[in-house]
């Protein structure tokens, strides 16, 4: 054989092995199918299509020069020939027989002929004399790999629907992993520069529309500025040095629209032109990492169907979404969870026909595997609807493993009784078998999509089933995340890993066991600050209001207190390289569109680090001083109206919204209703507009002292300066609104 150091024997091995992959799934799918009862025409077919795949797997295990692995196959495209051209009956025997050699076949590429197969080949040998009766299979099956178990003892053959819409063939090439991997690299890097053209495209656009309101200004007051001119003329002013810097003004201001205008222009052109050749470029690269999560479920149906057998249980299969095209990191990793939760829905969940029968369910179980993209998410769904989780049984097994002690087992409700099952050798079997009762599986399950940052969620249905729902990223190129500041430091969470995010009141913290707790998803939730987790100084909040994180991994969830929601933004996250790859709760790193560098946090790490924190040092309660300050919006549009009340609610503000003048008015005249802190009010509203209002209201001894900002689209001088005389005490334009520029407004006039 070549020498295996050699590189290019080596990726010649790596071919091969993904080629063999291919064909031994073929040859699982085809004998499930036959298995099944195909008849006529159908069987045929599928003998055909078995054929030849055994026949390709003899071709490629020759051409690298795997010749005992070529002879097996041989055998086995010999006993598949001969089964198409004349069409035996199959008992289950046969079919033990047969699925026996495919796993014979993947155990011979990593070695020689495996000893086990020789019985096996004497087996095979009399599918070719079908005069001679076939011998029963042995009493103890042959070993396997545990993904992939081998035949037992016959029992009723577990049945597998799966629902795939028909995919056109299309021509293929193999390309290596790091390859692709390092177009993922440029690729982050185009998608940075993109990000900060636009937000360069966002400042010229800024830059716009302040010399359009300069123009717009100046046109205002150009007949006054004509009228100064011809007094000059007429010798009754002199102010000839203003006047032409005040002309000079106007042709620059022109010049600067003009080459600001042509600027935008070209760079929106190029935005475009960029968009597009990115977007084509990331889908591209995207759809080469991505994979058919089909590769993935194709294994289950031969599981299932060999547990069933090995167990005397009888289970029906469902698979759905198997097109579902999913990142070839999360494929690979995947493999050993669900694996271990299809066996646990068999060896814990399904019961024996004869106890569901007695219990009026049918005698064939349900499994379903669901897989379904959500946004930039996949979410895997594993159902079955067989006895479900033994509540009483977790906890007694805990306690006897002493993971928990006795009283703390009669305070656990159901999500915390439910994350035990996850811990190692804990188990609630009977007595251990092939298919459970280690207790390791579900311990898997947990570490493998703690690495891939997922979220779990358990149902339980005593005596119904359990479902185990799994979401997480479906690519790992770019990532969703939730900017918050946190100490002053803008950091990045994957949004993956956000259950929720929401603002609450100080006095909404409860407590568990002297711990600060907030009630979520029917639970309390311990409560930490993230700052004090990160070791950084913590800050206190400016007012009642805290903003809080859902945030989970896998099973486990916690409320993070951080200072501000920032937004969410999709970045590339650039992996730090050594030393700075083993700083505790960071992940990596990403570029904004403004240049800015985020630390993208670790969700694992973090995870522990909350679970070794201390109890949060949680601003004090607010002085009476520092009550939450109440604002009336008037505003004859509901979506402005909404608008407004969300932007200030959000900021913490208690919030009184009513459609017009007259309605705000006839509140605040009540003389025994609370009067606000201050009101937001738009000018243009039918029976009392706001010019009106806000002359009423500093007109009446009672309301003269609230402050009263006026919002509206008017921008002209002379509107300006109506508002001001009616006693607003600012003036804020539409066309150029921004929130954060009127919440400071607020905050200086209700300090």
């Amino acid at each position: 054989m070549a020498n295996p150091q050699n590189a290019f024997w080596a990726e010649l091995m790596q071919t091969f092995r993904a080629e063999m992959e291919e064909h031994l799934a073929a040859l699982n799918a085809g004998l499930l199918a036959l298995e099944g009862g195909l008849q006529g025409e159908a069987r045929q077919e599928q003998l055909q299509a078995l054929f030849r795949a055994a026949h390709s797997l003899k071709g490629a295990a020759g051409s690298v020069q795997l010749e005992h692995l070529a002879a097996l196959a041989h055998r086995l495209e010999d006993a598949l020939d001969f089964l198409r051209k004349h069409n035996p009956p199959l008992e289950a025997a046969h079919f033990d027989t047969l699925f026996g050699m495919v796993d014979i076949l993947r155990r011979a590429a990593e070695n020689e002929t495996p000893p086990e197969a020789q019985p096996l080949l004497e087996r095979l040998e009399a599918l070719l004399h079908p005069a001679e009766p076939a011998p029963a299979p042995p009493a103890e099956p042959a070993p396997a790999p545990p993904a992939e178990p081998t035949p037992a003892p016959p029992a009723e053959p577990a049945t597998v629907s799966t629902h795939k819409p028909a995919t056109p063939a299309e021509e293929t090439i193999r390309v290596a992993v790091t390859r692709l991997d390092a177009l993922m690299d440029g690729l982050g890097e185009l998608l940075g520069a993109r990000m900060r053209l636009d937000e360069t495209l966002q400042r010229t656009h800024t830059l716009r529309q302040q010399v359009q309101r300069r123009q717009k200004a100046w046109r205002a007051v150009r007949p006054h500025y004509h009228d100064l001119a011809r007094r000059v003329e007429a010798g009754q002013s002199g102010l000839p040095a203003l006047l032409n810097y005040l002309k000079d003004h106007e042709q620059t201001l022109k010049k600067l629209e003009s080459d600001l205008n042509a600027l935008h222009k070209q760079l929106s052109s190029d935005r475009a032109q960029l968009n597009l050749i990115t977007d084509s470029f990331e889908n591209d690269i995207r759809r080469a990492r991505m994979q058919p999560i089909a590769g993935l479920f194709d294994i289950f149906p031969r599981l299932v169907r060999d547990l069933g057998r090995q167990s005397g249980k009888q289970a029906a299969l469902e698979i759905e979404g198997s097109e579902t095209e999913v990142d070839r990191r999360v494929l690979e990793q995947l493999k050993d969870p669900l694996t271990h939760l299809v066996r646990n829905a068999l060896g814990h969940g399904i019961e024996p026909p004869q106890e569901r029968a007695a219990l009026g369910k049918p005698p064939c179980g349900r499994i379903c595997l669901r897989a379904e993209p959500r946004g930039s998410h996949l979410m895997i769904t594993l159902s079955d609807d067989g006895r479900g989780i033994d509540l009483e049984a977790v906890r007694r097994q805990a306690v006897a493993q002493r993971m928990i002690t006795p009283k703390e087992a009669e305070t656990l409700d159901e999500s915390q009784t439910l994350a035990l099952i996850f811990r190692s050798g804990l188990s609630t079997a009977a007595q251990v078998s092939g298919i459970a009762g280690r207790g390791v599986g579900l311990d898997v399950v947990h570490r493998t999509l703690e690495q891939l940052g997922a979220l779990l969620e358990v149902e339980n249905h005593p005596g119904a089933g359990v479902t185990f729902r799994m979401t997480l990223p479906l690519s790992y190129v770019s990532r969703q995340v939730l900017l918050v500041r946190a100490a002053g430091e803008t950091l990045a969470i994957p949004a993956a890993n956000v259950a929720r995010i929401q603002r609450i009141r100080r006095d909404q913290v409860g407590s568990v066991d002297g711990k600060p707790a907030v009630a979520a998803h029917g639970r309390l939730l311990p409560l930490y600050d993230l700052a004090q987790t990160l070791g950084l100084p913590a800050s206190p909040a400016s007012d009642d209001r805290l903003a809080i994180v859902h945030f989970g991994v896998v099973e486990k969830l916690a409320a993070l207190r951080v200072e501000e929601f920032l937004a969410t933004h999709e970045v590339v996250v650039k992996h730090l390289k050594p030393p700075l790859r083993s700083v505790r709760n960071v992940a990596g790193a990403a570029i904004l569109g403004s240049g800015q560098v985020v630390i993208v946090l670790d969700p694992p790490g973090l995870m522990r680090s909350l679970e070794g924190a201390p109890p949060p040092a949680l601003p004090a309660q607010p002085s009476a001083a520092q009550r939450q300050r109440s604002i009336l919006v008037v505003d004859d549009s509901i979506t402005t109206r909404t608008l407004e009340k969300l932007i200030l609610e959000n900021a913490g503000y208690a919030v009184t919204a009513v459609s017009d003048g007259s309605q705000a008015w006839e509140l605040l005249r009540q003389p025994d209703a609370p009067l606000p802190d201050l009101i937001v009010s738009d000018i243009n509203m039918p029976v009392m507009d706001g010019f009106a209002l806000a002359e009423a209201v500093k007109s009446a001894a009672r309301t003269a002292h609230i402050p009263l900002v006026l919002v509206t689209s008017l921008d002209s001088q002379s509107d300006r300066l109506r508002g001001l005389q009616a006693g607003a005490d600012a003036y804020i334009v539409k066309t150029s609104f921004d929130q954060r520029e009127l919440l400071e407004m607020i905050a200086q006039l209700i300090r």
